[in-house]
């Protein structure tokens, strides 16, 4: 199975623990991700707040979900400069509205842009259903 990709992301394949299937690993680095997705949601790099951290993480992870329509573990590398306790509290972000604002704005640039074909094995739904429609 072929997946498109972001290029900011790292894909790779875990086992799943009945040994059946696979899940996606994908890898984020927060120096790469963070300032790219301030800016797709038009905050200023240079104002960060953990409320602000919070909602790109979290809009982040959405995107991924909406893009890939399946589960998956998710993972961002350890980066000292990009741990909350680092910046100000800030006001709270309402998440589902910057993401919903997103989507409308800028659909081509979420859906269409950087991505990269990643070649996927057989996947664990698909041999469920191969099983039972045989």
């Amino acid at each position: 199975m072929l997946l498109k990709m972001p290029a900011w992301v790292t894909v790779s394949e875990r086992k799943t623990k009945d040994r059946r299937g696979s899940l996606l690993v994908i890898t984020v680095k927060p120096s790469i991700v963070y300032p790219l997705w301030f800016g797709i949601l038009g905050y200023c790099v240079t104002e960060i707040t953990q409320a602000r951290l919070e909602c790109a993480r979290k809009c982040m992870t959405q995107y991924l979900y909406d893009l890939l329509e399946e589960g998956f573990i998710f993972r961002i590398e350890k980066d000292l400069a990009w741990r909350l306790i680092n910046y100000p509290l800030g006001y709270q972000v309402n998440w589902h509205n910057e993401y919903k604002r997103l989507k409308e704005e800028r659909p081509v640039m979420l859906y269409e842009s950087d991505l990269v074909p990643f070649k996927r094995k057989r996947s664990l739904w698909k041999r469920i259903r191969s099983v039972f429609h045989e």
